[in-house]
């Protein structure tokens, strides 16, 4: 077997981390590690042997918000790609000039708030992906190792500068 890519997830609900690791594991291309908060991830951090090629971070911790936690890293010199999962709505200038998915229920204020609103299993946009409710999740694992093997999707900025130049989604 080859060696496996280490990823952390940092996911506080139980079952979706669970769903995680399942459908990750079975491609056997992860040796994965989970944190149930920012504090469990930041002592997996500390140890000097870790690192990992990827972080799956939720936005809503019980301990802090992943967003902060992600400018932290990138602040402490973590460079490995950070995918974001949320089930949350708000933030809405985040979504401005994406094409992505969520629950049906959600397209009119994502589209009020600039985004472009597609029904599907799975969108990416400029290494961004969203989907839309847990049945999606094997796609979504799927298209995260998709993602993950690329690697870095652009510098800090890379959003916004090709939002300007009128890029098109991928």
């Amino acid at each position: 077997m080859p060696n496996r890519r280490p990823i952390l997830i940092i996911e506080d609900d139980e079952t979706l981390r669970n769903m995680l690791v399942e459908y990750l594991d079975e491609t056997q291309e992860f040796s994965i590690s989970t944190a149930d908060s920012i504090h469990a991830a930041e002592r997996l951090l500390a140890d000097e042997d870790a690192h990992f090629d990827a972080v799956i971070l939720d936005v809503g911790l019980p301990d802090g918000d992943g967003r902060d936690y992600c400018t932290r890293l990138r602040r402490d010199g973590h460079s490995m790609p950070v995918i974001m999962l949320t089930g949350a709505d708000a933030e809405a200038d985040v979504v401005r000039g994406l094409r992505l998915t969520s629950w049906p229920s959600l397209e009119t204020d994502l589209e009020n708030a600039g985004a472009e609103w597609t029904d599907a299993q799975v969108v990416v946009d400029r290494g961004i992906v969203t989907s839309r409710k847990p049945d999606d999740i094997p796609a979504f694992a799927e298209k995260m190792i998709e993602e993950i093997a690329e690697g870095q999707h652009g510098t800090p900025g890379h959003r916004a500068k090709a939002r300007g130049a009128g890029s098109s989604a991928r």
